[in-house]
Parts: C-alpha cells; structure tokens; sequence
C-alpha cells in the first residue's frame, strides 16, 4: 500500500489527456469574436455565452470590456470557478494582484479548473511572500505570531550528493505528519519564498536564524533538522519547539537502512508526539506505517521533482516525477504529481498564456476528486490546507504578514533588507 495523498484525476489536467486542444491564436480569437458578441447579445443572461465573450476581449487586450462582460457573467452564475478564473486573469492584467488573489482563493477548486486556479494562486502567493518579507526587514518589526503554527524548514543534508533530494521529500513528509500533533502547518511556498528572499539555503539555518524566521513567517513553532544519507544507511534528528524556548531542545535522532527511510521519518515524527504529550490515533499510526513506495531511486526522483517545483519550474518537475513513476508504476503520487505540475506550468506564466491555457482543456475534462488525508506538495506550496486533528484536510485563510504598530524588543530585530538575519 502506499501513503494516500490529494489526488488530481488525471482527465482533469491540461495535458496528458486525450483531446487536448491547442490554444486559439489572436487571429482566431478575432475572427470568432462577431459570433461570440452575436450569442450573449441573444442571450444576456447566458453565463457561458458572457464568460466567452469576456476571455476573448481579454485574449485580445480590450480589459475594460472583458472585466464588464466578466461581471455579468459573475452575477449571472455567481461563484462559477471559470469565470472567476478569467476575471483574476483580467485582474492581474490591469495591476490588481490583490483582487485577483482574493478570487482564487474564494472560489472552489473542484472540477478542471481546480488546478488552474491553484497554478495563479501559487504566482500570487509567492510574490506577495516576497513582497511581505521585504516589508518587514525593511521596518525591522515582527508581525503577530500565530497559535499553533509551526513552520518546518528545509532539512539540511549531508552525505551522498546523489541522495541529497531525500533531504527535501522528507521535509515535505515531515510538514505532513506535523499536522498529526494538531498544528498548523505554513506553506512550504511561504517559507521557500522567505528564504530565496533572504538568499538561505537550508545550511544557513540554525536555532536562532530559525526563531527569528519563524516570527516572521508567523509560526510559534519550529522544525528544524538534518539527514545523512550514504551508502545504504541513513540518519536523520530533528526538533520541534516552541520559537521562545531558550536553548533548543536536543533534537530526536532516528537511524535505519536507506530502504528505512520512512519509518526513520515516522520515528522522529513519533517523538515530536512523545515529547509534546499527544497520542497518536490508530489511524494516524497505520497511516505513517504505510510509505509511498518501496523504492528510493523513486523517492529520490520525486525529491528533485518537489525542488524544480519549488523554484517554479514546473515542466521539469513534471518530467522527473515522470521518471519516478517509472521507477515504481506504484507509486502513484509521482504521476498525480506530474499532471499537477504540467498544469501548473500552464496556468502559471504571464496572463495571455494562462488565459489561453483554457482552451487546452479538452472535452473529456473530469472532476477533481479528494482521497485520503495526506497533503500534496501543491497544496503544502500553496499554504491553501492544513491537517486538523484526526486527520481531515480543512481549508484556512493566509493572514498577511503586517507588521504591529510598535517594533517587538525580542527576539532580536530582523537585519535591514542588505543583511541577512544572523
């Protein structure tokens, strides 16, 4: 068996699926917009016929007319994920990232444009992460800090070069199975977003730089850790704490064959519980038993394909979670994770692109379906769902980064925007 994770339905993404259509060019779109004009003239209250006549103004650079028309077909079918869709597109093109962002996260992700909606959300986020970031070293402050909020950084790594992507699909494992001790978990694209920011990699986080950090990204607790990895065998140690404790904890260590690598992740997961006084479920305890596949060349693919995501590079992410399912054809995460990231690399460039993704979608296009109670990456990037007690995925609200009206006196103020916290 392997762990159950989000599935996207594999006819519901833009490419891999038969009858995939190309995207219309503007000749094309020009030469289909009297029709498009003629059809929602003769039925003002069709949302379909509004929301098509909307994205070809759009396509074509008429942004006024498109918003217009988008809003009709917004009012004439409230809450339709296409429509808004378009209209967070039109959004973004005339400068209101805000507003577009607000639509993407109100409107519900199921059926095919579930992940086109997730592809500009993650564009979105990771610049208004940035933005924030700055924002904050700039006015040397902290903003609030949330309650049970964890923030779970990359765990550093040290070994066989070859195995180093084990390092960030444990991490991603890890942020997972964090959620089981009933915390909040913030979006790995958030703090991916601060780091690249701050130009950190996972060796320049230690104890303290980590606190800080985690103010930052509003968590009151830390993750933070190490994996070595060579030959066959592995160790791993890691801690989790509360940002004001002073010293950190010793961290919990876990060692095993390299074929053990996910029971040495449920075994330090296992002591953040012990250490913390929660009691794992059953359930929760049969779920970290089962691994996502039994081979670690695959995990190690998967590994590569989650940091060419992370990075926004989602055609070659999707290309090595090709090679892990080759690998292990069991391990279907790695495919579902391929189609995601091909959608994502389709929704997620400029606006005419994106909006010309649509008409990729084919007419065999199905539903977006949920199963079982792990995250995907996707969604751990987007920072769009966190695991509740007992095992539920539920959505939450990002609260933006603001600083409070007077500067905190500790931990240590953040440096200014040329340094890097120490």
């Amino acid at each position: 068996m392997i762990r159950p994770l989000l599935v996207w339905t594999a006819a519901a993404l833009l490419a891999g699926c038969a009858g995939v259509s190309r995207p219309a060019t503007p000749g094309e779109v020009r030469a289909r917009l009297p029709a498009l004009e003629a059809r929602a003239a003769a039925s003002p209250g069709d949302a379909a016929a509004l929301r098509e006549l909307g994205r070809a103004y759009a396509r074509l650079g008429d942004l006024d007319r498109a918003a217009d028309v988008l809003d009709r077909a917004e009012r004439a079918s409230p809450g339709d994920a296409a429509t808004a869709y378009a209209r967070g597109l039109v959004d973004e093109a005339r400068g209101r990232p805000a507003l577009a962002l607000a639509r993407y996260r109100t409107t519900g992700g199921a059926g095919p444009y579930g992940p086109l909606l997730a592809g500009r959300r993650a564009r979105l986020e990771a610049q208004r992460t940035r933005a924030e970031v700055d924002s904050l070293l700039d006015a040397e402050r902290y903003p609030t800090v949330g309650d049970d909020a964890a923030v779970v950084f990359p765990l550093r790594f040290r070994g066989d070069p070859a195995l180093r992507p084990l390092a960030r699909g444990l991490t991603a494992l890890l942020a997972e199975d964090v959620g089981a001790l009933g915390l909040r978990v913030v979006g790995a694209g958030r703090v991916q977003a601060t780091l690249d920011t701050l130009g950190l990699g996972p060796d320049d986080v230690d104890a303290d730089r980590a606190r800080r950090l985690a103010r930052v990204l509003q968590g009151d607790h830390v993750v933070l850790g190490s994996v070595d990895a060579a030959g066959d065998s592995l160790r791993a140690e890691a801690a989790l704490w509360e940002w004001d404790a002073a010293p950190a904890p010793v961290p919990a260590e876990a060692a095993g064959a390299l074929d053990d690598l996910f029971q040495v992740e449920a075994a330090l997961v296992d002591a953040f519980a012990e250490r913390a006084g929660v009691a794992l479920s059953d359930a929760e305890r049969d779920r970290l038993a089962q691994p996502p596949t039994r081979s670690v060349a695959a995990f190690v693919q998967y590994g590569r394909g989650l940091a060419e995501e992370d990075a926004g590079r989602y055609a070659e992410a999707a290309a090595l979670y090709d090679e892990a399912a080759r690998l292990d054809p069991a391990f279907r995460q790695a495919a579902d994770r391929a189609a995601v990231a091909r959608t994502l690399e389709a929704a997620s460039g400029d606006v005419d692109v994106a909006l010309a993704a649509v008409d990729r979608l084919g007419p065999s296009v199905g539903a977006v379906r949920l199963v079982g109670q792990r995250l995907t990456h996707a969604n751990q990037a987007l920072g769009v769902h966190t695991p509740a007690p007992g095992g539920e995925r539920v959505p939450t609200a990002e609260v933006p980064l603001t600083p409070p009206s007077d500067p905190l006196p500790l931990p240590p103020a953040p440096p200014g925007r040329n340094q890097t916290p120490r």
